[in-house]
């Protein structure tokens, strides 16, 4: 599973364009941010982190118990195979590939699962960002703020006057928004359990104009 912030710094960071005769009336103003040193200093991002770091060792632990169980059935089979009649070892064959497709449903599960979570850990991240980088694009009238981090979305930007650069600003106004009372939760996520969907992000779905959420793998 990727980083909490590799994930993020993957996104194109482009604000609410103005109307077409609002563009017509007056030349368009752009700024630039570097996504991935916004993201990296964000207040509760070293915590999502942290948390999503002890989702991804349980999904490893669940993976590594189940294939240890399957690998321990096989070479059960294995060491008594030549001692079995026909009818026996078919119905060994079929029970070990019943457990390796029960295995394999359920390691979908987990995964899934975590992927939710990795999302509702970050989703307060990109709404602190979002706010801001809106408030900024409405205070300063802006048309667009583009993102400039070499290894994301913003990678297609070459060149560009570091005048235009407002990554200290966001981050300046980022740091001094206060900080949400309730974090996310590791307990009742779903990664442990076969309801993927208790770990999705609560509350509305729609995803404001700025920093989103890359898409799942």
């Amino acid at each position: 599973m990727r980083t909490l912030v590799g994930a993020a710094a993957a996104a194109l960071l482009a604000l609410g364009p103005l109307s077409a005769g609002a563009q017509a009336a007056a030349p368009a103003k752009i700024a630039f941010i570097n996504s991935q040193q916004i993201l990296a200093v964000a207040p509760g991002r070293a915590d999502a982190e942290a948390e999503n770091q002890k989702v991804v060792n349980n999904v490893r632990d669940q993976e590594k118990a189940m294939s240890d169980s399957l690998q321990g059935m096989v070479t059960a089979y294995q060491g008594v195979e030549a001692t079995l009649s026909a009818a026996d070892r078919t119905s060994r064959e079929t029970a070990i590939r019943a457990k390796q497709a029960g295995y394999q449903q359920r390691q979908q599960q987990i995964e899934q699962a975590a992927q939710a979570k990795q999302a509702e850990l970050i989703q307060p991240i990109f709404d602190r960002i979002n706010k801001v980088l809106s408030d900024i694009r409405v205070e300063d009238g802006y048309t667009a703020i583009l993102d400039v981090n070499p290894g994301g979305g913003g990678g297609a930007v070459v060149a560009y006057d570091k005048n235009l650069d407002i990554t200290d600003r966001v981050i300046a106004k980022v740091k001094s928004m206060p900080t949400a009372t309730n974090s996310p939760s590791t307990s009742g996520t779903g990664v442990g359990s076969n309801n993927a969907a208790s770990a999705r992000p609560k509350g509305p779905t729609s995803q404001p104009s700025g920093v989103t959420r890359p898409p799942s793998n």
